[in-house]
């Protein structure tokens, strides 16, 4: 039987963008490891509001795994992804994050 977390990470490929969001979110707020890599992969969904949420899940989580694409996230093109992912890295007291 799957796990929360399974059912999470498969809602992330939905093809809806709500159903990816609330996922990315439910994920960080379960506080399960298993979720990093699925989300560090919607990091580079087309949906901002998808990129927003699994940055803030990131921190959530406070897998270290997470610092590096966090990083790259500050260049996203959209304002809420690169606050988002700054505040995650400051999650980590990483050195490229920003008040």
């Amino acid at each position: 039987m799957p796990t929360r977390t399974d059912v999470l990470i498969e809602k992330l490929r939905s093809s809806n963008e709500l159903t990816r969001s609330a996922a990315a979110e439910a994920l960080g707020q379960a506080g399960d490891s298993r979720g990093v890599d699925a989300l560090v992969h919607a990091l580079r969904d087309d949906s901002t509001l998808v990129r927003t949420n699994a940055a803030t899940a990131l921190a959530l989580l406070g897998d270290r795994r997470a610092v590096e694409p966090l990083r790259r996230a500050l260049a996203d093109e959209a304002k809420w992804v690169r606050l988002s992912a700054a505040e995650a890295l400051g999650v980590f007291e990483d050195p490229d994050a920003v008040e």
